[in-house]
């Protein structure tokens, strides 16, 4: 954060660099620079990501240099959204509401209300990857099938539209909090936030400003960020993207029925110039089912995409 030291308080989504970590954000807007200064990131320690697919995924990653994030509201974990949404209500309810004016809890309630909450799902849309390379409870996913963990940096990801045009879309990567403790003060530093962005009567009625925008992302990252405390194996952590329109989803066939999905390109140094590799792969790791033989399939493949990362092999005794 200490590239934020000498600047004033953001106020708007423009006044944010474009790599910072939101959570970390939401503490800055909540208490000030001088208040965050010299505390760790929330991403501190993590220089990688690991996203695990299985063969198909890999496959297509490799070739398209793409990533696919997709619906939040169509995630393996079903509860999860409410969960998050829950909790930020009880927060307000317990801690704010009987403090704040009628006008005040009544933009509260507007922006927690089911309404405007379906409708950020359906423009809120993530890529999950997890902080480990070799994880147990992942590759359990795959059961006997080939697993396989994408080793990547931190890098700029851009929207890709359905016309195939690369458009300037953040992309903001965030650790999971699964600790009850920490999701509650998190939440407190939401609030915190957004009474001092909330716009007066006056500015209500002049559309989607800058406020409302902030407004909007905060509680996105909120609710893709939080998660139950049952799924803190996973170590997750997420590339979220919103602000997603229909001419920005595509959909397929998961195993939860029709499922959408944006696309996701890596690019240099926030240009939206695609890059060789722009991903970050440098590193893939085969999962317990992989045999060497496939193993060197892969390697072929890597090397064939021009990504060149080095496989590795998982040291978990787990056989499907």
């Amino acid at each position: 954060m200490s590239e934020r030291d000498d600047q004033p308080t953001p106020r708007s989504v423009d006044d944010l660099p474009l790599r910072v970590c939101m959570v970390d954000a939401i503490r800055l807007f909540a208490h000030g620079p001088d208040a965050v200064e010299g505390q760790p990131s929330s991403l501190q320690g993590i220089d990688r990501f690991w996203h695990y697919t299985d063969a198909r995924g890999l496959l297509g990653i490799a070739e398209s240099s793409e990533l696919w994030a997709s619906g939040i509201n169509q995630m393996n974990d079903p509860e999860e959204i409410g969960y998050s949404h829950s909790l930020l209500s009880r927060v307000w309810r317990e801690d704010f509401e009987p403090h704040q004016t009628t006008w005040v809890n009544a933009q509260i309630s507007a922006v927690l209300s089911l309404q405007i909450r379906n409708a950020l799902l359906d423009s809120l849309h993530v890529v999950s990857a997890c902080r480990e390379s070799d994880n147990l409870a992942m590759w359990h996913h795959y059961g006997s099938s080939d697993g396989f963990a994408i080793g990547m940096s931190h890098q700029h990801l851009s929207l890709k539209s359905r016309a195939g045009v690369v458009a300037e879309q953040r992309t903001f990567w965030e650790r999971v909090i699964y600790e009850r403790v920490e999701q509650r003060t998190l939440a407190v530093d939401l609030f915190k936030t957004l009474l001092q962005v909330l716009p007066t009567p006056e500015e209500v009625p002049s559309g989607m400003g800058p406020k409302q925008k902030l407004i909007t992302l905060l509680l996105a990252i909120y609710i893709a960020a939080v998660k139950h405390p049952a799924y803190a194996h996973e170590q997750e952590v997420r590339g979220i993207v919103t602000g997603c329109t229909s001419a920005d989803r595509r959909y397929r066939v998961s195993e939860r029925g029709l499922t959408s999905f944006v696309r996701l390109v890596g690019h240099d140094s926030g240009s939206g110039i695609p890059a060789p590799n722009g991903l970050g792969i440098d590193e893939v790791m085969c999962g317990p089912t992989v045999t060497t033989d496939r193993a060197r399939v892969v390697a072929d493949l890597l090397q064939a995409t021009g990504i060149g990362a080095q496989v590795l092999m998982s040291e978990v005794p787990f056989r499907g």
